[in-house]
């Protein structure tokens, strides 16, 4: 069944579930076992749920992207079209009318993200039938 998960990404019906069967008295223990969550994440989203008078997801902390999907797209299809161009230049090509220009950083992260490696391909000789 593998290990229990922590209560950071239940889901909202979840997390009902887990407040109906506390409210119908069934053990936490049991209802852990149900949901394949932590006894304390029960205890906690319970507590939660009191302290709140309902159950809230809340959005995630953190800074937001800079770069929203389209751009993020733009970043890989540029590299894939041209694999020697360094991040630089694929963040001069990507800017467009509406979003400002990535800083490199960025584009290497997104690259990163997209799964391609931050080298060049190596430059080699081209090889026709003859030789």
């Amino acid at each position: 069944m593998g290990r229990p998960h922590n209560n950071k990404n239940v889901t909202l019906a979840v997390q009902e579930a887990v407040i109906q069967g506390i409210q119908m008295r069934l053990k936490r223990k049991d209802l852990a076992l149900q949901f394949n969550l932590a006894k304390s994440s029960i205890t906690g989203i319970f507590q939660r749920y009191e302290l709140r008078q309902g159950v809230v997801i809340r959005k995630s902390p953190g800074r937001p992207r800079k770069t929203n999907h389209l751009t993020d797209r733009n970043i890989v299809r540029t590299s894939r079209m041209n694999p020697r161009l360094s991040a630089g230049e694929v963040a001069a090509l990507v800017d467009g009318p509406m979003t400002p220009v990535p800083h490199v950083r960025i584009v290497r992260r997104r690259l990163a993200e997209s799964g391609l490696s931050g080298r060049r391909p190596a430059k080699k000789p081209f090889i026709n039938a003859k030789n």
